[in-house]
This record gives structure tokens, C-alpha cells and sequence, in this order.
């Protein structure tokens, strides 16, 4: 084929490793035209400190950088502005939490005094809400429902450091729980109450747990890995919180906590701020 000859495939095969003209150019605006942020914003700076000794030049550069602030960001400053409010009320928020958290290692009060605080502020406020059961506990009332687990606990000669296995649904006995073992300084281990089998034997073995509390419909799950021979609790007490289930060494929780005394126990060991509390094994 002559040179000056050429097939249509070589045509569209050259064309297609040519840069497209409209692009080159658009990157050449985009690089020479582009400032970031901070380039902006010192841009501005001179422009305003130029505009008191030369107002004609000064207000032109500031109508062009603001035409190309308005370009560019435009979309940003707006969006912004919508979220504004909610993006000051969670910077106060955040704020107001890590001003406590401060005071609260300045002060280094224990976790429980601090909740006595907000006990004796809130007497007869609404604390809790049991949605299965629609119980409500008053602030006084759940605090005297803590002390339960705490004179329970501390009658079997817990102290501080012995651990407790929290394996129950999300409820306002797990609460209880944790902030009446946490006046006697002993660690709750809160385990997720998904896990089965071997993930829970992992969990409750590595806690180190003296006793576990649990409920009803649980406790099926921790029968199911001690009779697959995962799960060894020959040291270790079940409480559950009904009635346990037949042909087992587990107690009945509940009614051993009816019989507790709801004054404030006479703590023997001292606990401050950075004392454990707690542990949260999951998978």
C-alpha cells in the first residue's frame, strides 16, 4: 500500500493514542487556575489588606476571588450552612464530654460515687424503663436495686478485682449488675450474648470469671457447650435470673436478690476513676 495511502483501522488507531485537545485544555485550566484551600484563603488575605490603599484594584481581585470562591466551593459553603447547627451542637457535646471526663480524672472520684451524685440530684426521676415488662425505676429506686447485687456479692466475699460474667440481653438488670459490682471494685465482663459454643467458652475461660449471671434463655446456650465438653464450670457459679433449669447446680438469682438488704454497702476495698470496671469481650 502506497504511504500516502492509509487504512481506516490505522486512522482510528493513531487518533486513539492523540490526547483529546478540549481535555488538555481543561487540565491546563484546573492546574493553573486551582488553589487549594489554603492558597484560597491567604489569596483573600492580601486582597483584603490591599483593598483600604487601593480600593478600585482591591475590589475587582476581591469580586474575582470571590466568583471563584463561589465556583468552587459554592456547593461546600452551602451544604455547610444546612449542617451547621448540627455540626456546632456536636462540637458542644463533644466539649461538655471531655470537660467531664477532665474533672472526672482531676477529681478522680470513683465510677460509683459519681452515679451516687446523679442519684441524689434525680431522686424520683424516671432512670430506667423495662420495655417487656413496662417496669419504670426511679433513680432511687434503681440504685436501691443495685445495692441488691452489691450486699448479694459482697455477703459471698467478693472483693475488689474478682470477676463477674455478664452473659444477658440488653437489660436493666445488666445495669444493675455492673454498678452494684462496681461499688465493691469488682470487674464485670461483659460478654455478648450472640456468641455459642466455642467463642463463648473462649470468652468466659479468658475473663477469669468467679461467678456468671444470666438469664433464662441463655442459660440453654451455656448447657449446650458444657455438654459438647467446651465449657467447664466446675469453680464457677451460674446464676440465673429465673428459674434454672432442671438437673443443673445452677441458682436461682432472682430470689436470692429479693432477700438483699437496698442500703449502700460498707465498701472494704478503695477504688478511684481508673479503676477497672469492666471488660467487653466480643468476636
Amino acid at each position: 500500500m502506497p504511504p500516502s495511502v492509509r487504512s481506516s483501522e490505522g486512522i482510528g488507531d493513531e487518533n486513539a493514542n492523540l490526547p483529546d485537545q478540549r481535555t488538555m485544555a481543561e487540565q491546563a485550566q484546573r492546574y493553573f487556575l486551582r488553589f487549594s484551600p489554603t492558597e484560597t484563603v491567604m489569596l483573600l488575605t492580601l486582597v483584603l489588606a490591599l483593598l483600604p490603599s487601593n480600593p478600585g484594584i482591591g475590589s475587582v481581585l476581591l469580586a474575582l476571588i470571590s466568583g471563584y470562591i463561589y465556583k468552587d466551593y459554592g456547593d461546600f459553603i452551602y451544604r455547610s450552612y444546612l449542617t451547621l447547627h448540627r455540626d456546632l451542637s456536636g462540637l458542644y457535646l463533644i466539649i461538655i464530654i471531655k470537660t467531664h471526663l477532665w474533672l472526672a480524672l482531676r477529681r478522680n472520684r470513683p465510677l460509683h460515687e459519681i452515679f451516687l451524685g446523679v442519684v441524689e440530684k434525680n431522686l424520683n426521676k424516671i432512670a430506667m424503663i423495662d420495655i417487656e415488662t413496662s417496669r419504670t425505676l426511679t433513680f432511687k429506686e434503681f440504685n436501691q436495686h443495685c445495692n441488691r447485687y452489691a450486699n448479694y456479692f459482697q455477703n459471698k466475699n467478693y472483693r475488689k478485682g474478682d470477676v463477674v460474667a455478664l452473659y444477658m440481653e440488653n437489660s436493666v438488670e445488666f445495669v444493675a449488675a455492673w454498678m452494684g459490682l462496681a461499688k465493691l471494685g469488682c470487674v464485670t465482663s461483659w460478654i455478648n450474648s450472640n456468641l455459642k459454643r466455642e467463642q463463648l467458652s473462649h470468652c468466659i475461660e479468658t475473663s477469669k470469671a468467679k461467678a456468671i449471671i444470666t438469664s433464662e434463655t441463655l442459660q440453654n446456650v451455656l448447657l449446650d457447650a458444657i455438654s459438647e465438653e467446651l465449657l467447664k464450670l466446675s469453680n464457677v457459679d451460674v446464676l440465673v435470673l429465673g428459674n434454672p433449669a432442671s438437673g443443673t447446680e445452677f441458682h436461682n438469682f432472682r430470689k436470692s436478690l429479693e432477700d438483699q438488704d437496698i442500703l449502700e454497702p460498707k465498701t472494704k476495698d478503695d477504688t478511684d476513676f481508673r479503676s477497672h470496671s469492666n471488660y467487653c469481650l466480643t468476636f
